[in-house]
């Protein structure tokens, strides 16, 4: 089962191998999973949310369990707000990607239900595999 961090360090690498570096990012035990990476071609700064499909947290009843539908729809819709979040105070500025960082597979019915509105605002999903590979819907300039 990918953790968050599992899904934030796989993307991370992805990124790095495309020339991006990390600028920033939260510890691994925030509740948000928010990276942010910067490279010298458009876009300079990409803010990406993440998921993982298990709780990290050792005391979590969800801990090494998989999430519940339920909780899959509450978290893609957190990364969701996250992202619009960003795009709200960043929106003037052209140079500012976004994306959303999740487990391939178990999020795919519940992201495919508002995948127009994320290719409409430009919000990239990056999808990661249990091997930790990366594929990314909509194309990136990389």
């Amino acid at each position: 089962m990918l953790k968050q961090s599992d899904v934030i360090s796989a993307v991370s690498e992805f990124l790095k191998s495309h020339g991006y570096t990390i600028s920033e990012g939260l510890p691994l035990t925030a509740k948000r999973g928010n990276v942010i990476l910067v490279k010298d071609s458009l876009p300079p700064e990409i803010y990406i949310e993440a998921q993982g499909e298990t709780s990290s947290q050792k005391n979590s009843k969800k801990f090494g369990k998989p999430f519940s539908n339920s909780q899959i729809r509450i978290r893609v819709a957190r990364v969701f707000l996250y992202s619009a979040e960003i795009l709200s105070k960043r929106g003037s500025n052209q140079e500012v990607g976004v994306g959303i960082a999740l487990p391939d597979k178990t999020y795919h019915t519940c992201v495919d239900q508002i995948r127009p509105t994320l290719k409409k605002l430009g919000i990239y999903v990056f999808w990661v595999d249990k091997s930790k590979k990366v594929k990314v819907d909509l194309q990136w300039k990389l």
